[in-house]
């Protein structure tokens, strides 16, 4: 009896672990200066912006659900707004795990929180993509429950988050005609309606609607230029596509062994791995495998014999060897300053960049500025125009730019760091890029404060 009663509490304990870091890791972080320009600078100035401009739901990406989010500058400060995003995300993370322990097995909750993506969601600033998390969710809940026309239903708002998961819901809706198929043919006419209203949505957005307001350009519309259309095999010479597959994939394998219809949902992922050289798209830690948790979940329930303690066990290690939060190692060493507790913690400095940037940057919306991709605020972002090093050098819309970079962080140049490992990069081209064009902005731009770390120029 007492064996039973420790073992309930340390459960109960690990729990509350996983809940209260989830919300207090990604406030922590941003109060410290520890998140990135993009996304989440970008969100917070479409945000701040999006009522004025509803055309701002289509730059980059189509997201719907962003203009909701707009109408937080009624209702809270925009010193406030970036505080209520990542409570907002956390909640809908955290009601997730209701979800799970509600229509899911105990087993499905556990890997919820021993999942890498589960935490990566959470703590990788601010992305829409906790909304498709929660819908994917329901979907298999619904599925579970037999509750079709709610499932059909559902798997049509999976375009609110992004364009990119429309290509889930024509996947979701060929997976319920190969089930209805077999089942009940009458749920067949709704799904094939569905699927055709999404095929002609992801058409209608993709080669039409984000080109006209992208200037041509977006990541998927990329495939309608055969310049730009090529297969990518250069991942496979990359570790870090490895790890992708070890810690992401292979759960999912291992519970879906004896069904791999399921695989067919780790098809859009692999296939934007191979059909663009872009390295974030196998970064495990990044927002990219949302999908793959609601997966897992549903694997786990449905072949619950495959989630034995060899498995359990796989996914701690993973999380020990590779995970970005208190049950990793990283996060109590400065091997990554991204995910690390040394980095987060940095207050006093953080509150000392804040004044600075305060009494260099003018709150005015009419001036341009422009940062290196880990450093974002809401000072900055609060204004029409806010861009990205070296991107945004480019912009001569406005009369007066300002520059903000940090030589003591990791140096980026766009969205692409030099892989800092121990303060030191690995990605000597990034490294040395970021350099030269520093040294041309240093004796082009006028420079209004300087140190060993901060840099602030304008011109």
């Amino acid at each position: 009896m007492l064996q039973k009663f420790k073992k309930t509490n340390l459960i109960k304990i690990f729990f509350s672990i996983c809940i209260a870091q989830i919300f207090f890791i990604p406030l922590i972080k941003y109060y410290t200066l520890n998140t990135f320009y993009a996304d989440f600078g970008v969100f917070l100035n479409h945000i701040y912006n999006v009522i004025e401009e509803p055309s701002l739901i289509l730059k980059g990406h189509f997201q719907p659900i962003l203009y909701l989010f707009g109408f937080f500058n009624f209702f809270f400060s925009y010193e406030a707004i970036p505080y209520t995003l990542i409570l907002t995300q956390s909640i809908f993370i955290v009601f997730c795990s209701f979800l799970i322990r509600k229509y899911f097995s105990f087993n499905s909750l556990i890997a919820f929180f021993l999942f890498i993506p589960t935490y990566t969601l959470a703590f990788k600033d601010f992305h829409l993509d906790f909304i498709f998390l929660f819908t994917f969710l329901l979907f298999f809940i619904f599925i579970k429950q037999k509750k079709y026309y709610s499932a059909i239903l559902i798997q049509n708002l999976f375009f609110l988050s992004k364009e990119f998961y429309i290509i889930y819901a024509l996947l979701t809706n060929l997976y319920l005609i190969n089930l209805f198929y077999n089942q009940n043919k009458s749920y067949l006419k709704y799904c094939f309606v569905s699927l055709i209203l999404n095929l002609v949505l992801f058409i209608y957005t993709v080669y039409i609607l984000l080109p006209s307001y992208n200037d041509g350009v977006n990541i998927i519309s990329n495939l309608n230029n055969n310049q730009n259309f090529f297969i990518n095999l250069n991942f496979l010479l990359d570790i870090n596509f490895y790890k992708f597959f070890i810690i992401c994939v292979l759960p999912i394998i291992f519970v879906s062994f004896k069904d791999k219809k399921y695989w067919i949902f780790l098809v859009p992922n692999f296939l934007i791995i191979i059909l663009f050289d872009n390295k974030n798209f196998y970064n495990y830690n990044s927002h990219y495998f949302s999908s793959f948790i609601p997966l897992l979940v549903y694997l786990i329930d449905k072949n619950i014999n495959l989630a034995n303690r060899v498995f359990f066990i796989y996914l701690i290690l993973i999380q020990v060897a590779f995970g970005n939060n208190i049950f990793s190692r990283l996060f109590w060493i400065s091997k990554i300053d991204e995910i690390s507790i040394h980095q987060i913690l940095k207050i006093k400095q953080a509150n000392n960049y804040k004044k600075i940037i305060r009494e260099y940057i003018p709150k005015s919306k009419d001036v341009l500025v422009i940062t290196q991709n880990n450093i974002n605020w809401h000072n900055l972002a609060y204004r029409k125009s806010y861009k990205i090093f070296p991107e945004g050098l480019e912009d001569n819309t406005y009369e007066t730019k300002f520059v903000i970079l940090n030589r003591q962080i990791e140096p980026f140049v766009g969205d692409e760091g030099c892989n800092y490992i121990y303060n030191k990069c690995e990605n000597i081209y990034i490294q040395n890029e970021y350099s030269k064009i520093l040294n041309i902005l240093m004796n082009s731009y006028e420079i209004l404060y300087r140190s060993k770390s901060l840099i602030i120029l304008k011109k």
